[in-house]
């Protein structure tokens, strides 16, 4: 099953509605915390993600 932002591609804010930025920023925030917590997940098992 495919997230909605699989294959979504960020070039500049007009490319995402708000409501797709909020989401993605929330979700990096949360991701953030547990690294910083040192809790291990596995949401971006081997890839790389380029903000």
């Amino acid at each position: 099953m495919k997230n909605k932002f699989f294959g979504h591609d960020f070039i500049n804010c007009n490319d995402w509605s708000k409501k797709e930025l909020v989401t993605a920023i929330d979700v990096a925030l949360k991701l953030k915390k547990k690294f910083y917590l040192k809790q291990p997940t596995q949401y971006l098992l081997h890839q790389t993600l380029f903000l």
